[in-house]
């Protein structure tokens, strides 16, 4: 039903991946609880940490655990913590697949995935889970290292109601440390000749105002960090791809369903990210872990591969081109990874790195 007709809020499952990061999972919960739309319950997949994150997670939600509360991104003093219990119910990866543990009044859905499945089958897992849910109309993939704005998710809801053809829609993302920077105005343009992106409205100054609508002429996708997604287009176009594991994934999605479903924007819902906190991945480039860096070349050319098999000679001579800058800028972790990657080496020959805990 239409909520301005009088009528209960479509529902809404927001899905956050956690991966050893338990504190900035539970920051994100605390701003997602102090949303002003009612018809949103969360889903939080445990991508088999191997720390204690599903234990401080329960913590948090029983009230026993403290709650950071730093963001620079908030005006005038940190908000107060959202009431607690939060009512919560934790389930194993086969109760979660089977779609059973939707439970009235129950808010927060802790998943136990058990292992790494990636970035694309974390988000899988908690989407299947929400489709069990007859009365969801829209899943909201979110970046756990994120603090959204009180109004962000309404903001989302109405720019989504007004577009009926529209299956995903963005947000303006700022830099957490930086809020008075922009991250990205909801999506990128894509370059298929280099396997790269140009993210929209990166590092302007947030006061800068842009046209939301040619922004959405511009996308070719939408950032991974924030993605409203609707249940037609899940039900139609399907899930992520998981032979990614990192990275691509939100452009492959795209991809696949940008001939039947627009992609919109919210320009006034806001979201602040912290950028790369679980694997070390930056827009800098001698920032990135050497982990980070692999799973970017290998992904790249598995994506150009898929959709711009033309592409792929120059993609190549890109690919090697960065390898040979970070090993004569002294980066050899970095080069060493990209080389690998470009050879075809699994992470675990490569890097001696393996997903599961």
């Amino acid at each position: 039903m239409n909520p301005e007709a009088g009528g209960p809020p479509p529902a809404i499952a927001t899905v956050l991946v956690n991966w050893q990061g338990a504190d900035d999972t539970v920051e994100c919960l605390e701003s997602l609880f102090a949303s002003d739309y009612p018809g949103q319950s969360v889903v939080v997949v445990d991508n088999g940490s191997p720390d204690d994150s599903l234990a401080k997670l329960v913590a948090w939600a029983e009230g026993r655990y403290p709650v950071p509360l730093s963001a620079p991104a908030a005006d005038g003093p940190p908000p107060a913590p959202c009431p607690k219990p939060v009512s919560y119910a934790r389930l194993d990866l086969d109760t979660a697949a089977l779609g059973r543990g939707w439970l009235p009044g129950v808010r927060l859905y802790l998943i136990a995935a058990g292992r790494n499945h990636g970035f694309a089958g974390g988000v899988n897992i908690g989407l299947r889970f929400a489709l069990a849910n007859p009365a969801l109309r829209y899943a909201w993939v979110l970046n756990n290292d994120t603090v959204v704005a009180r109004d962000c998710l309404s903001r989302m809801e109405r720019r989504m109601r007004d577009a009926p053809a529209a299956g995903m829609c963005g947000s303006r993302i700022l830099f957490y440390w930086q809020p008075e920077t922009v991250q990205v105005l909801g999506g990128a343009a894509f370059r298929p000749w280099l396997g790269t992106s140009r993210l929209l409205g990166h590092r302007w100054a947030a006061a800068r105002q842009p046209d939301p609508r040619q922004l959405e002429r511009d996308f070719d996708h939408l950032s991974g960090a924030s993605i409203l997604v609707s249940r037609r287009f899940l039900e139609d176009v399907g899930f992520m791809d998981e032979g990614y594991f990192l990275y691509f994934e939100e452009m492959d999605w795209a991809m696949r369903g940008k001939r039947r479903y627009g992609l919109v924007y919210a320009d006034d819902a806001l979201v602040y990210h912290k950028e790369g906190a679980s694997i070390g991945s930056s827009h800098r480039h001698q920032k990135r872990s050497p982990l980070s860096v692999f799973f970017m070349v290998r992904s790249r050319l598995r994506f150009t591969r898929k959709f711009f098999p033309w592409a792929l000679p120059s993609v190549l001579a890109y690919s090697l081109a960065t390898a040979l800058r970070a090993l004569c800028q002294g980066r050899r972790a970095q080069a060493r990874a990209m080389f690998s990657a470009l050879c075809g080496l699994s992470p675990q020959r490569a890097l001696g790195w393996t997903p599961d805990p």
